[in-house]
């Protein structure tokens, strides 16, 4: 028998968005595949229930999460639906065999493929690696045969079908249908496939860079054969064309068939406009970052090594192994290119930004393998990736089915404070709880109590001659705006801080800019102060970091100490915090955002009782109330579960029933009758 709640939790079910990223080596691309199979193939990925069997020596802890994991399982074991999965990489090749195909002539099309091949798949860095600027060679000269080889000919009517559709606007929909029936097509599924294993077996990095090259020059101009300097702007026209392309082929599917469960998996997002193009548009949309824990290099040497060899790395891989140095190198090399957020910041939108790709991200997974497990004894965490999502795709089809995690609720904390912060670079918050998981502190990154953020400080104002405010007794810029700001030594050049400013920046036109947008221009003072000096350092700051903050509060307000406390911060901490944390005793810190920085091997790691550095694992923002907040009381759902499933009485037990009633019944009547006939024996009296 339906019922009314379960076609609204089908809508769950039936419609999940989840898109995948991290770094090269952080296994997004096992975990879609993992994604793509039925849940019964998880054997070898997650622990069965009575794996974790519960005894008389069991504590409260080991009980808890027993019941939390077999919730979960069950769930999963009855509920899981596997997941498309929508290849970022087969994406770029499939839009620009479309464009290929427009013209509908086989040889143009194989030129054009080869062409792309030619432009892009080299080893050519386009700036200076960390030590030298240097030129690879690699083979990049495909033949016709080798396309063809490929598959070429069982795919090309196929996109000229396309091309055909996407020139006609009255076939809109039909061109939706085809384009995801054509994308899933096996024969060019496997054409997608076999091209990059091409590749990759000519050069594994070369293939990766060819990637990376590839979707710069979609998203920068929307041709794959654009050559893209990473000095020159670009119209933000086609920012979004791989991500709108992604969604006509998700769109496609409702079109295809208007009943069918929509579950895709994209693997992987490295570009964190698109995530907010498919965080606008779908409400059951999931980021999620996979993290390696600082092994990604082991799973890269692992993925080279067999891309190469063509086998498992062995004990007597030493020698092949240091002749794949420098492939690895280069690899590391554009891992740092991809997380870099420096183009970004340049307003250089088309890249890759990989780390505001994982701040984004509202669930964390960390890629360990059942294999870690051995030894351990009891480990009450969903421990592996597979184990991890069995959790989030149990909460995504039964929102508040288990209660979230000690880690999960503090860093909750931590994530809704860093929302305090009036920093216009970047918000963190941090929360420091006791030995119980009690919260302590809880602070953000700004400036001292008195002082004013960098958010409500502005250039005009600033430069300006005039009084601050629209009143002209209204004088407070001393109190808003530092002495070093307002006059200054002249120590940058000989010129003053206000002078560079000045000249750095045409004040008028931005701030009109701006204020067509009901906008002030802010400034920060530690960007544009190292920016003068020409030098990189946290240190000129005017904000406390977070974890400054939080620690200094206690000895503000009073409180118990911190010694033996947890740390929860939205960014990994730098040299300045790292050693604060050390020197109150913190135990252990769990970070949500990785960024490059020597904290963890200058201070954290070593000593004496070091504090552990770990990266969070779990859920937090908006999809941390979507997974834990329940569509109705349990209890309440219950009660129709009860009311519509309770056994049916007999029809011998119901007439009974019915008989004892009748007496009941009868027996009132008669008190009744009884009572009429006195009232009416006196009324003949009367």
């Amino acid at each position: 028998m339906g019922l009314p709640i379960n076609e609204m939790y089908k809508q769950r079910s039936d419609f999940v968005i989840v898109a995948l990223t991290g770094i090269s080596g952080s296994g997004c691309s096992a975990l879609a595949e993992l994604m793509a199979q039925p849940f019964t193939e998880w054997k070898t990925k997650v622990r069965a229930k009575e794996d974790l069997g519960i005894d008389n020596e069991s504590t409260k802890e080991d009980v808890l999460f027993y019941k939390k994991y077999e919730l979960a399982y069950s769930v999963c074991e009855k509920q899981f639906n596997q997941f498309q999965v929508i290849k970022y990489r087969n994406v770029l090749l499939f839009y620009s065999l479309l464009k290929f195909a427009c013209k509908k002539d086989d040889r143009q099309f194989l030129e054009n493929i080869k062409h792309l091949v030619k432009q892009k798949f080299d080893k050519s860095h386009e700036r200076k690696e960390d030590t030298e600027d240097v030129t690879y060679v690699v083979d990049n000269d495909l033949k016709d045969e080798d396309i063809i080889n490929l598959g070429f000919t069982d795919i090309s009517h196929i996109f000229y079908e396309l091309a055909d559709l996407n020139d006609d606007p009255s076939k809109y929909l039909d061109y939706r249908k085809k384009l995801y029936q054509a994308f899933f097509n096996n024969h060019i599924v496997d054409f997608c496939e076999k091209f990059y294993d091409l590749l990759k077996e000519r050069d594994y990095y070369a293939k990766n860079f060819f990637v990376h090259r590839l979707a710069n020059a979609i998203r920068a101009t929307g041709d794959p054969l654009a050559v893209v300097s990473h000095k020159d702007l670009y119209e933000s026209d086609h920012i979004f064309t791989i991500v709108d392309f992604i969604n006509q082929i998700i769109k496609g599917c409702h079109e295809a068939n208007k009943n069918a469960p929509r579950r895709f998996v994209i693997d992987s997002v490295r570009n964190s406009l698109e995530i907010l193009y498919l965080r606008e548009r779908y409400n059951a949309f999931y980021m999620v970052a996979v993290h390696n824990d600082g092994n990604e290099n082991k799973l890269i040497t692992e993925k080279v090594f067999k891309a190469v060899y063509k086998k498992d790395i062995d004990e007597n891989s030493k020698d092949k192994l240091e002749s794949l140095s420098s492939m690895l190198q280069r690899i590391n090399w554009l891992n740092r290119i991809e997380s870099s957020i420096e183009d970004f910041e340049k307003g250089l939108f088309y890249g890759a930004d990989i780390s505001r790709c994982v701040a984004e991200s509202e669930i964390h997974i960390i890629n360990n393998c059942k294999s870690e497990l051995a030894g351990k004894g009891r480990v009450n965490t969903f421990f592996t990736a597979a184990e991890q999502w069995m959790k989030f795709y149990a909460l995504i089809v039964r929102p508040g089915l288990i209660t979230p995690s000690r880690d999960e609720r503090c860093m909750a904390v931590a994530n809704v404070a860093k929302l305090n912060s009036g920093c216009i670079s970047r918000k963190v918050g941090c929360t420091i709880v006791d030995s119980s998981y009690a919260v302590q502190s809880v602070g953000w990154n700004d400036p001292p109590s008195s002082q004013l953020p960098c958010q409500l400080r502005y250039v005009d104002e600033f430069l300006g001659t005039g009084n601050i405010g629209e009143d002209p007794n209204y004088q407070l810029k001393n109190h808003i705006y530092s002495n070093y700001e307002l006059a200054g030594m002249p120590a940058i050049k000989g010129n003053t801080f206000k002078q560079c400013l000045a000249e750095e920046i045409s004040v008028g036109v931005v701030k009109d800019e701006l204020a067509n947008y009901g906008l002030r221009y802010s400034y920060c003072f530690r960007s544009r102060y190292n920016k003068y000096k020409g030098q990189k350092d946290q240190v000129n700051t005017r904000s406390l970091h977070a974890e400054e903050n939080t620690m200094l509060r206690l000895s503000k307000v009073g409180g118990k100490g911190l010694d033996g406390g947890i740390m929860y911060v939205t960014a990994s901490p730098c040299v300045l915090c790292s050693k604060k944390a050390y020197q109150i005793g913190i135990k252990e810190i769990v970070y949500l955002d990785p960024y490059t920085d020597i904290a963890p091997d200058l201070i954290i790691h070593c000593g004496w009782n070091p504090p552990k550095l770990r990266p969070f694992m779990g859920a937090i923002g908006t999809t941390f109330d979507k997974l834990y907040r329940p569509f109705m009381p349990f209890k309440d759902e219950l009660a129709i579960w009860e009311k519509n499933f309770s056994p049916k009485k007999s029809i011998k037990a119901r007439i009974e029933e019915l008989r004892r009633m009748q007496i009941s019944y009868k027996k009132e009547a008669d008190k009744l009758q009884f009572e009429i006939d006195n009232l009416e024996k006196e009324g003949d009296n009367q």
